[in-house]
């Protein structure tokens, strides 16, 4: 149980970096799908860093790597619903 806590501690720290980053912004909160309607459509797996937290609170993540699919598909979600040119996506 030790364990757990050290890494709970460790993503914790890690998730605030991410947070804390200038350009984490659009990550912050779920999409607006009422906003931005075909969302839903394109990302099957929505996430993001107010999720990720959740599950952090949680105890959701075993070990660090599954901490870090998590960070990957939030990226490669935002990727590919948002086109090369916009910020969101660069």
């Amino acid at each position: 149980m030790r364990e757990q806590g050290n890494l709970t501690s460790q993503l914790q720290s890690l998730l605030k970096s991410v947070r804390s980053h200038p350009q984490s912004w659009p990550f912050l909160m779920p999409v607006n799908t009422e906003e931005v309607a075909d969302y839903l459509d394109v990302i099957t797996e929505p996430i993001d860093l107010s999720l990720i937290e959740a599950r952090l609170n949680e105890n959701h993540y075993a070990s660090r790597q599954v901490f870090m699919m998590d960070l990957e598909r939030m990226t490669q979600n935002c990727q590919k619903y948002n086109s090369p040119d916009t910020p969101y996506y660069k």
